[in-house]
């Protein structure tokens, strides 16, 4: 796994996205880039990552060095401001950002997403789905790992790679397999 991305992981609820975060793209990331800092975000305390030790959005301005920690606040123009000003060197995931950051970017998210690569970072955003997905997050992701979801067709013209994502989602849509999903680089 390589610094600088922009993943974007998208399904409906119970479709498998927290598990893959946990199990795939986070311990990749510890064998991969040992000594860089993981941080998970989100707004509700989200039972699965109850195992990774919590810190408040202040204590952003004091981490050095590596470790994996998670933030639950619900402020979320705040933290995401001070995740802007203060992590650099690592991963952050944006666990379920369908329920903060809307269809249309707020400021401080859009922040984060220009300043990743100054700041050597790997951005994950959770959304339920296409449609939940921000514009200028579908136009500069560059991996859409793809749960069972809405169709893409909605976002054609946000999609670079709109015929490699549809042709993915419809492989999808008709697997048989318990928890399926389909990955399409896109940069």
């Amino acid at each position: 796994m390589r610094l600088n991305k922009l993943f974007l992981i998208l399904g409906k609820k119970g479709s498998g996205k927290t598990y893959y975060t946990i199990h795939t793209l986070i311990e990749q990331y510890r064998k991969a880039q040992p000594g860089k800092k993981i941080l998970v975000y989100n707004t509700d305390d989200h039972p699965d990552y109850r195992y990774i030790p919590r810190i408040k959005p202040a204590d952003l301005k004091r981490w050095s060095g590596a470790g994996l920690y998670r933030i639950c606040d619900a402020a979320t123009t705040d933290v995401l401001a001070l995740i802007n000003e203060y992590v650099y060197n690592g991963l952050v995931i944006f666990e379920d950002a369908s329920k903060y950051i809307n269809k249309r970017l707020q400021k401080s998210a859009w922040d984060s997403i220009l300043n990743s690569k100054q700041h050597n970072l790997d951005l994950v955003f959770q959304f339920h789905g296409f449609a939940a997905c921000p514009p200028e997050i579908l136009r500069q992701c560059d991996v859409i790992t793809m749960f069972r979801c809405d169709n893409p067709i909605y976002r054609r013209e946000d999609l670079v790679e709109y015929e490699a994502v549809d042709a993915a989602w419809r492989k999808l849509m008709a697997s048989k397999e318990d928890w399926p999903h389909r990955t399409v680089i896109v940069a």
